[in-house]
């Protein structure tokens, strides 16, 4: 399971981080050639995140071939990261969650503004019947995906299947 975040270079870039695209590609290729079952764990919201970055990172999972990509939507200001940074100096005062941030004792989640009213909306609909992707959407959304509410995974845990959640999801699903 890699925390890839992104395949939009310009948003790596954004949320700090020491890979490329180029890198993931590499690792993907890797992979193949051993043989070995992998997925994707995405960041969507990071700052000046946009539907068309958004975009670009679901085409590149379906190029790549990835064949399980989880999608998280907005990402926590973790302490030493370049968000933290950016709501501690004021830098960043929308899309933070909750609105009236003190300091980073609790935690704070940022969704970028650039994603609109309904992000979620957004990101269902672009990965919407891709059984590849694992998004945790609105409750009430048919293909929303929560692993303590997946009763095949439920189901195949207590006939002794063990091991990763997603991996037993994919096996699954094959």
């Amino acid at each position: 399971n890699f925390g890839v975040d992104s395949l939009c270079d310009e948003q790596l870039i954004r949320l700090g981080l020491g890979h490329t695209v180029s890198d993931v590609e590499e690792t993907v290729t890797t992979l193949r050639k051993d043989g070995l079952n992998y997925m994707f764990d995405l960041l969507v919201g990071g700052p000046g995140e946009t539907p068309g970055t958004v975009r670009t990172t679901i085409d590149a999972v379906r190029q790549l071939g990835v064949p399980l990509a989880g999608i998280a939507a907005g990402i926590r200001a973790y302490p030493g990261t370049p968000l933290a940074q950016a709501v501690t100096e004021g830098t960043i005062r929308e899309g933070l969650h909750p609105d009236a941030v003190t300091g980073l004792h609790e935690p704070v989640f940022y969704l970028s503004p650039g994603l609109g009213s309904d992000a979620l909306s957004l990101i269902h609909e672009m990965v919407s019947g891709d059984q590849r992707f694992l998004f945790l959407s609105s409750p009430s959304d048919e293909d929303n995906y929560n692993y303590a509410d997946d009763d095949t995974l439920s189901d195949t845990i207590r006939k002794g299947a063990r091991g990763a959640y997603w991996d037993i999801i994919n096996k699954n699903r094959q």
